[in-house]
């Protein structure tokens, strides 16, 4: 009688069906435009379900890095914290993806290149599901454009020889982004004095 016990005991064991395993996430963040300093861009979140099991109920959600602003119609707690998308079921295999758009800081190069005319903004990323929770830092490039008008005026606009004339430069940045360590080198024509050094603004 103890033997036929113990023996359903152990058959009861064996045949059991096991806890059923959290599913594993790849999250990726696709810019729809280049991200440029001093502009918005659209970007795309994809979460991919790779299984085993579907998931009932997921929630995505960021934190924009430092120099990068949520303008879209994104649920944002505070400006560092954004719940971005609440897909509930994600099948295994499938990919759930939801838009917003971003305003990068026109110094976010200047701030975060090191001296290069490119930045990384690494955007962490946390997936909620069923009980579990799946953290991954998405990295995405940072450019730079900037678009300098040069402006060269003279004082008096005739003159005479012998005359003192001065000349005066105007630079304006028109933008997206903060220009950096501009270089204006300047000449005067032949035969009316020495050009000065170059201005470096």
């Amino acid at each position: 009688m103890v033997v036929a016990l113990l023996l359903s005991v152990l058959v009861t064991a064996l045949v059991a069906p096991p806890a059923s395993a959290l599913s594993s996430f790849d999250i990726s963040i696709v810019p729809l435009e280049p991200l440029v300093a001093g502009t918005t861009a659209d970007i795309e979140f994809r979460v991919v379900n790779g299984g085993p099991n579907p998931s009932t109920t997921t929630l995505l959600g960021f934190s924009p890095p430092a120099g990068i602003t949520v303008v879209g119609p994104t649920n944002c707690l505070d400006p560092g914290q954004c719940l971005i998308g609440s897909f509930g079921l994600i099948g295994v295999g499938d990919t759930a993806t939801v838009r917003t758009r971003v305003l990068v800081d026109p110094d976010y190069v200047v701030d975060n290149g090191g001296g290069t005319p490119a930045a990384t903004a690494v955007f962490p990323t946390q997936v909620s599901y069923d009980g579990g929770a799946q953290g991954k830092g998405v990295a995405l490039p940072v450019g730079e454009r900037s678009d300098l008008r040069v402006r060269k005026y003279v004082n008096p606009p005739v003159a005479d020889a012998g005359d003192v004339v001065s000349y005066g430069i105007d630079v304006d940045n028109l933008g997206p982004s903060t220009a950096r360590t501009v270089t204006i080198a300047d000449a005067v024509f032949g035969g009316v004095g020495e050009p000065g050094a170059p201005i470096t603004i």
